[in-house]
C-alpha cells in the first residue's frame, strides 16, 4: 500500500464547504486505486486539515495522478480557500480492527 497525506489550512468559514465537498466528491466518486480515505481536523490547530489516503500501490496513485484524479482532493482544499501540500509514504505496517 501507499499513503498520501494532503495538508492545508482552511479558515473557519470554509470548514463546512470542505467537509461537504469531501463527502460529495470523494466518497461518491473516489479515484481508481483509492482503498481508504479520511478527512481529519487538528485539535491543536482547528484550521489545519488533512486528507489521509490509502492507495492500492504507488503505481495506482501515480496512475490516478497522471489521469488528474488524484488532484480532486487538492481542488477541495483550493475551493475551501486553502493551499495544500502533499506528502507521500510507503506503508511500513498497519493495524485495522474489523
Amino acid at each position: 500500500m501507499y499513503v498520501t497525506i494532503l495538508s492545508g489550512h482552511v479558515s473557519h468559514e470554509n470548514w463546512t464547504t470542505l467537509q461537504k465537498d469531501y463527502q460529495d466528491k470523494v466518497t461518491r466518486h473516489p479515484p481508481r486505486g483509492l482503498v481508504e480515505s479520511a478527512l481529519v481536523q487538528s485539535e491543536d490547530d482547528p484550521t489545519l486539515w488533512h486528507i489521509i489516503s490509502f492507495w492500492q500501490s504507488k503505481e495506482a496513485f501515480q496512475k490516478a495522478e497522471d489521469e488528474d484524479e488524484a488532484s480532486l482532493c487538492v481542488r477541495l482544499f483550493c475551493d475551501a480557500g486553502g493551499v495544500p501540500t502533499r506528502r507521500r509514504y510507503h506503508l511500513a505496517a498497519r493495524y485495522v480492527r474489523v
